[in-house]
């Protein structure tokens, strides 16, 4: 699936999205800075009616969140150097126990993320609009 929309549109895209994906634990997320990853992330939150402050977890690498359905777990991978440091994020425990982790910047721990997933690849179209072009691994 791939389309554009304007970034006032991403609550609806969110919506689509987690009806249409919502049995897939893992979201990959793809795309150079700005190009609406940590902004789609938020509206997803808001869709699950998280209540916590949604930021890119760039220096934390980690972040937990809670809804209804358990936890939610939103990774940014974009500083680690090597697989070597992904051991210290127990990605099996989280991998687990989390009803969904969102993850940006996956490149570094795709041969330790379990199937299925769903890999979400946002570019800018236009200063006000981006592209998305989804792809499920099963």
């Amino acid at each position: 699936m791939e389309r554009d929309f304007i970034i006032d549109e991403v609550p609806e895209l969110a919506q689509e999205l987690l009806s249409q994906f919502d049995l897939i634990p893992v979201w990959l997320f793809y795309g150079e800075m700005g190009s609406g990853k940590t902004t789609l992330i938020k509206a997803l939150a808001d869709a699950l009616q998280i209540e916590d402050d949604v930021s890119s977890p760039t220096y934390g690498i980690v972040h937990e969140y809670q809804c209804v359905r358990g936890s939610i777990y939103h990774l940014d991978l974009f500083r680690l150097q090597n697989a070597k440091e992904l051991e210290i994020l127990q990605l099996d425990e989280i991998f687990e126990s989390a009803c969904f982790t969102w993850i940006e910047w996956p490149q570094i721990a795709l041969p330790l993320i379990p199937k299925p997933y769903l890999q979400l690849y946002l570019s800018h179209a236009s200063e006000s609009s981006r592209k998305i072009r989804i792809l499920t691994t099963c």
